[in-house]
């Protein structure tokens, strides 16, 4: 449309520059080209208000959309802080729980260190027997 209206609006200028503004007024082709001119530049404005009407449409879209993809982003982030909020305890039980491990495996090799020497003072303080001759049975009673 704009392609032949710029072809309308030369073809008049061609015209103003040939002939009087009177002969332009009084001949018949010349106002039906001015009336299609007049036409097509009223469509070319409809057409313009209508894309940019589209345009401000998709943008509110777009917006909209993005919106959401925010507000979901922010539900999200919200879900992930409880869960990290939740690793964070468990992972301080863990830590507990591992320095009682450390602490009762320490008191455990203690106290199999205190068994062991326990058990070899046994040994050494027990009397030490040497057997020099076996028993024999008697032969009478």
């Amino acid at each position: 449309m704009e392609k032949r209206a710029s072809q309308l609006r030369e073809e008049l200028r061609d015209l103003q520059q040939r002939f009087t503004p009177q002969y332009l007024d009084l001949d018949p082709a010349i106002k039906a080209t001015r009336g299609r001119l007049d036409n097509l530049e009223q469509q070319i404005k409809t057409e313009r208000a209508a894309g940019q009407r589209a345009a401000v449409a998709e943008a509110e879209g777009k917006v909209t959309a993005a919106r959401e993809a925010v507000e979901q982003l922010r539900q999200q982030m919200n879900e992930n802080k409880s869960a990290v909020q939740t690793f964070i305890v468990r992972f301080g039980e863990f830590k507990a729980m591992q320095e009682d491990l450390t602490h009762l495996e320490q008191l455990h090799r203690a106290a199999s260190d205190r068994l062991a020497r326990l058990e070899e003072s046994d040994s050494e303080r027990a009397p030490h027997v040497e057997i020099l001759e076996a028993a024999t049975v008697p032969q009478l009673p």
